[in-house]
């Protein structure tokens, strides 16, 4: 299956290069079906950009604070935990975190198109 994901340019060039291979996700309807094996459509939000990534795992947690310290925060493009629990509390709140646990999605980087 191909899932498309827009994410901030910051977090795009991440991805691209290879530093961000966790890409931390609520497990609601839009990410529930997410497989190993799957490909992802990475797009860029600002330049329309696309990256190509292979699903080479799928983490799921009840909260993202057990998903984080699982992982050294490098794994999600950040120096510290607490810069990873800031840049997911942009786009998720703690209820959402709650009623659907979260997924780490681990990708593999295939190319740029």
């Amino acid at each position: 299956m191909t899932h498309y994901s827009q994410v901030a340019g910051s977090v795009f060039e991440q991805i691209k290069q290879g530093h961000k291979i966790i890409e931390p996700r609520v497990n609601d309807d839009a990410h529930k079906d997410v497989r190993i094996g799957d490909m992802i459509i990475v797009i860029n939000r600002t330049t329309r950009e696309e990256v190509v990534a292979k699903v080479v795992g799928v983490l799921r947690y009840s909260r993202f604070d057990a998903l984080f310290a699982a992982f050294p925060p490098r794994y999600f493009g950040a120096e510290t935990p607490e810069q990873v629990r800031q840049e997911v509390a942009r786009w998720y709140d703690t209820e959402s975190e709650a009623v659907h646990g979260v997924l780490g999605i681990k990708l593999h980087v295939l190319r740029a198109k």
